[in-house]
């Protein structure tokens, strides 16, 4: 069985989404079946990633609609996963139905991962999907979507193999390694506004700062600015194959409303963040109720002395540190990838 991916990345956003469908895509060759991905012409970074995780893409003309794309796709491609929709797309109702209908038209079944509560795709005038995704805490008080299979819930939170069956996070008394983590491409400029909060150095923390893939020449110049006139110790590192070293080494990480809050809590990693959107702030808040984490907000209400007194409260607190690194590694297990293609495999082998 061959299956195409559609994810969407550019210089704002889609890391995760790529991440996410590359991550799939593997666990679908650990099957013996094919993932090939369609990928807009000219996308370098985007290919670059798929070429580097070995599988092949198909390049799309470049900006068009989303209906006018399928005329593009490969004679072959009757299954598509797409991971298209983000808080970007917001209003687009009507594209999204017209590309669902074009693909319904063509007898493409498509597997649609889609997002949460207000930035979900409901629209009971579309073609019903045949298999809908929702990979998330708390996918399971959203409206039910207009699907014949809906697969909802952290058990199908996708990511590497790596997060299966971590051993228990050691806690320690004090928490003394703090790691910055804010996606791939970070455009709110978040990372250097925490950095500012922690630029002196009187909590005695070791910090280190991940600058992603896709961070723009003047958000990385001025988080090393930041780091050289501090005195706090300010480790920069720059992108990482994988974060599991990085998340093995930090007693606290602060991060954004991202899939990597997943990992985090996979990890047993004590976790401070906020949402990037504030389409994200219920889910924010639903994916806190979990346990693993602390929620501070929506970004642009967060102070600098909020983020330091969460820091300061959580590193001398080992009980509580300690429940919220069980409680994440009791609920997220890292094998959601798996279950997904299981899943999948299953459901277009009945059809």
């Amino acid at each position: 069985m061959k299956i195409y991916f559609r994810p969407e990345i550019n210089e704002a956003y889609g890391m995760g989404h790529i991440r996410r469908c590359i991550l799939l895509a593997d666990q679908l060759r650990n099957t013996g079946n094919i993932a090939c991905f369609l990928i807009e012409e000219g996308n370098e970074k985007a290919c670059q990633l798929v070429t580097d995780a070995g599988f092949e893409f198909f390049d799309l003309p470049s900006e068009l609609m989303l209906k006018d794309e399928v005329s593009f796709y490969p004679e072959d491609c009757m299954t598509i996963l797409l991971d298209l929709f983000h808080a970007g797309r917001l209003g687009s109702e009507q594209e999204i139905n017209d590309y669902l209908s074009r693909l319904d038209d063509q007898r493409i079944k498509a597997v649609f991962i889609d997002a949460l509560f207000n930035e979900a795709f409901r629209d009971d005038n579309c073609p019903r999907i045949p298999i809908l995704i929702q990979p998330y805490y708390g996918a399971e008080q959203d409206i039910e979507p207009n699907t014949d299979h809906w697969l909802r819930g952290v058990d199908y939170a996708v990511m590497d193999k790596q997060f299966h069956q971590v051993s228990k996070k050691t806690i320690k008394n004090k928490a003394e390694n703090l790691l910055l983590t804010f996606g791939g491409s970070d455009p709110q400029g978040i990372t250097t506004n925490v950095m500012e909060a922690f630029s002196e150095d009187d909590l005695n923390l070791n910090i280190r700062v991940v600058l992603g893939p896709f961070f723009s020449d003047g958000l990385i110049g001025k988080a090393k600015k930041i780091a050289k006139k501090s005195s706090s110790a300010f480790e920069i590192i720059g992108p990482q194959e994988t974060m599991v070293e990085q998340y093995g080494w930090a007693d606290i990480v602060i991060g954004a409303s991202s899939l990597s809050r997943y990992e985090f809590a996979a990890m047993g990693l004590p976790t401070i963040f906020t949402s990037i959107y504030k389409e994200h702030i219920k889910s924010s808040k639903i994916f806190a109720s979990m346990g693993s984490s602390i929620y501070l907000g929506y970004y642009k209400d967060i102070c600098k002395k909020d983020w330091r007194t969460s820091v300061s409260e959580l590193k001398d607190n080992k009980e509580l540190r300690t429940r919220m690194s069980r409680i994440g590694q009791k609920k997220v297990d890292g094998k959601g990838a798996a279950r997904i293609i299981n899943e999948i495999l299953r459901i277009l082998d009945s059809d």
